[in-house]
């Protein structure tokens, strides 16, 4: 009996791992059915490295799209909020990415936001946002003050801490709306 035990916690374990990696798949699968894929203005594929099970990285492609009423700041915040990559390194590396595309277009897009003339002027309006429940608007607001130049040093690093608590805010969001989906598909069966 004493060996069973060993072979029994490795079977949860295994099974608890299983069921975090289908969880994060399901949370990624919801997410972008919440993003009409008929409203892509324009879209790429980013390699991002992928840590194996064999602790070994490797390049895995993830398409990266940007929607009806966003900019670089907007899909990039989103983008990578999606894929855990929350630091704004991260955020600026895919904006590199997504601009070009959004530069060759004949058309400017409209975004969903007006654009504002300060650092001040995005931070106040992220702030607004996450009152109103809005992670992601904060998020894309706060990219777009960062961008600015000549932004002071301490308020850089405030916001790059309020970031930090978007990315958090935009995560919980997406899983309360997963469950409230979930609820409502349970009770109409």
């Amino acid at each position: 009996m004493p060996r069973v035990w060993p072979i029994l916690l490795c079977v949860v374990l295994l099974c608890a791992s299983a069921r975090s990696e289908s969880q994060e798949a399901e949370t990624s699968e919801t997410q972008d059915q919440d993003l009409d894929p008929t409203r892509v203005i324009a879209s790429t594929t980013i390699s991002l490295n992928r840590r194996t099970s064999a602790g070994t990285e490797v390049p895995h492609p993830v398409p990266a799209s940007i929607f009806e009423g966003e900019d670089a700041a907007a899909a990039s915040f989103r983008f990578c909020a999606q894929n855990n990559m929350e630091n704004l390194e991260a955020v600026l590396t895919i904006i590199k990415h997504l601009q070009p595309l959004l530069d060759k277009m004949d058309t400017v897009p409209e975004t969903s936001e007006p654009a504002l003339r300060s650092a001040g002027a995005y931070a106040k309006r992220a702030k607004e946002a996450i009152a109103e429940g809005r992670p992601l608007d904060a998020g894309a607001d706060l990219i777009r003050a960062l961008k600015r130049e000549g932004l002071d040093p301490e308020a850089a690093e405030r916001m790059k801490a309020q970031l930090t608590n978007v990315f958090w805010e935009t995560k919980r969001f997406w899983e309360a709306e997963a469950r409230a989906r979930q609820t409502s598909q349970d009770e109409t069966w």
